[in-house]
């Protein structure tokens, strides 16, 4: 090869090490995407003393503080 040649491969590989190394210097910063949040409005509920056999229940009340829709799939209670 001639002496051009050589030069313009050698500057071209240097470009492409350059460009590789730099990317993520230059790229943009992580971007924190849309996501629900899912947020008790009480975390406990104390039922007191409950004779055997009886049945009760309590609404647990959530709130979505995050800043995509909360969407719930087959929810059950124990």
């Amino acid at each position: 090869m001639n002496r051009i040649t050589k030069l313009s491969v050698l500057v071209f590989i240097t470009c492409l090490l350059f460009s590789l190394y730099t990317a993520p210097v230059f790229s943009e910063p992580n971007v924190k995407q849309p996501a629900p949040k899912i947020s008790p409005i009480e975390t406990h509920y104390d039922f007191g003393q409950i004779s055997e056999g009886i049945n009760v229940e309590h609404i647990f009340k959530i709130r979505n503080t995050g800043d995509s829709d909360l969407v719930i799939h087959q929810a059950r209670g124990s």
